[in-house]
């Protein structure tokens, strides 16, 4: 049967994907995208398609917006880039908190138990955790119980983004002490682990949460800036574009190691981090989206990623689809390796098997 859906953050790179992807079954009876602000000539995409402006912040309005809708998709997220202005580590991970924690706990405590919920998370948690020690992750768990715990117990109704701002000040001011260089370093990854804390302590077999990682393919831009660090990029993404203009003889950008490159008069070298990573391509993560809103399950987190793989081994990958030479060696820093996914926490793509990331390029740019 079709059903009402809408898409919160539906023009992210995934986001759009998924609204592809609804739109080509036409599995759906009214498919709402949700958006901060929309052009005027956008609002009307077809009779079952309708774009809304809504800030997810305001309640009030988020309650209208979702009251009809069978289920939600809420792909939004503030990732460690922020663009437009300079902000310090501390206003980032507030702003990141915000966005990332109160937006997905308003949406689901707009719901009814009948409505359903798909929340993406990320497989940053699993790093950050992972750069810890025992003791460090001890402390980070009590002390993200005790911040949640406190934010259920605040009067966030009807608030402002600027008085929530002030909210989350006066928490990790107060709970987040042993935690705090951590949840700087690992901002992004902090607020999604926080995120996930809150929609779990709801308990709601209706709210499905997946950690994704390292999600690529059709749709990413691979054009020269985004070599750029400062430009908001996956790790995937911007490896592609730097062998992209390497196979074009563009090596003028190759002036330092601020892009992982080197160059001398003969040899091109990247440097690269010695850990693992799990390469998704973008249409195995919209099809276990798409399989987590139908499962009728009391488990609410999941893991929706590809198979694993080294950092060397995906470089590689890259530079022999575009066919050059460039040295490949690991930096000798701390090698944060990622433990398998645990399979009663896999959410599987049916008959198929995840497409490896040799498939999925050449799926991307063959």
């Amino acid at each position: 049967m079709k059903q009402n859906t809408a898409v919160i953050g539906s023009t992210g790179f995934i986001g759009r994907g998924l609204v592809e992807k609804l739109i080509q079954t036409k599995n759906f009876r009214l498919l709402t995208l949700v958006s901060r602000t929309i052009k005027e000539d956008e609002r009307n995409l077809n009779n079952n398609v309708l774009r809304v402006k809504c800030d997810v912040l305001n309640q009030k309005k988020l309650k209208q917006v979702l009251r009809n809708q069978d289920i939600v998709f809420f792909t939004a997220g503030l990732g460690w880039q922020h663009t437009g202005r300079s902000l310090s580590k501390i206003e980032l991970l507030i702003e990141q908190i915000v966005q990332n924690v109160f937006s997905p706990y308003f949406v689901a405590s707009t719901l009814h138990p009948n409505q359903r919920l798909v929340v993406l998370s990320t497989n940053a948690i699993d790093v950050m955790l992972g750069s810890l020690f025992s003791s460090q992750r001890n402390a980070l768990e009590y002390e993200t119980d005790e911040f949640v715990e406190c934010l259920f117990s605040q009067n966030l109704s009807g608030n402002k983004e600027k008085k929530l701002k002030k909210v989350v000040w006066n928490l990790i001011v107060n709970h987040i002490m042993f935690s705090f260089v951590p949840a700087l370093d690992y901002s992004y990854a902090f607020s999604k682990y926080l995120g996930e804390k809150t929609l779990r302590s709801l308990a709601r077999k209706n709210i499905k949460i997946l950690r994704i990682s390292d999600v690529y393919g059709k749709g990413q831009d691979v054009s020269y800036p985004v070599i750029n660090p400062k430009v908001r990029a996956r790790r995937i993404q911007r490896f592609v574009a730097a062998y992209n203009l390497i196979s074009k003889k563009s090596t003028g950008w190759i002036r330092s190691k601020n892009h992982g490159f080197i160059k001398d008069s003969e040899t091109i070298t990247q440097e690269i981090r010695n850990d693992s990573v799990f390469p998704t391509y973008i249409d195995d993560v919209i099809q276990m989206i798409l399989t987590a809103a139908s499962m009728n399950t009391e488990q609410m987190l999941f893991e929706a990623t590809g198979v694993k793989i080294s950092n060397k081994k995906m470089a590689e990958t890259i530079k022999d689809f575009f066919q050059v030479k460039v040295k490949i060696v690991q930096k000798n820093s701390k090698s944060i390796f990622l433990k398998e996914k645990s399979k009663d926490r896999r959410i599987l793509l049916g008959s198929r098997q995840a497409t490896s990331f040799r498939e999925g390029l050449q799926k991307w740019l063959g």
